[in-house]
């Protein structure tokens, strides 16, 4: 949903019976998420938007800018990233494939 003015709100409800949860957006604070996600890489709310049903309006066009981006797929790793990732894979490595050692007691 979106509202003019803002702050925006997330609640927990039931519609119909069905457990519904709203995220009421200012047009503003959607697009900052919208681009924070995708920059994490972690298009929650572009599958949200893609794939939800929608209660109240008619947002076709963000629908298909949402579905558009998802089936674009991210971007390339920066080498900043790619870095980042193998020290982590390597550390995982490290941490998961060495024996401990054993400490005796006192």
């Amino acid at each position: 949903m979106m509202r003019l003015d803002p702050p925006g709100f997330r609640e927990s409800l039931y519609f119909r019976g069905w457990p519904v949860e709203l995220f009421v957006h200012h047009p503003a604070q959607l697009e900052a998420f919208l681009a924070s996600e995708l920059a994490a890489r972690k298009p929650s709310s572009h599958r949200m938007l893609a794939d939800g049903v929608v209660l109240v309006g008619d947002p076709s066009d963000l629908q298909a800018r949402c579905a558009r981006t998802l089936a674009d797929g991210p971007p390339p790793l920066t080498t900043a990233e790619l870095d980042w990732l193998r020290y982590g894979l390597t550390d995982l490595h490290d941490a998961t494939s060495t024996r401990p050692t054993s400490v005796s007691a006192p």
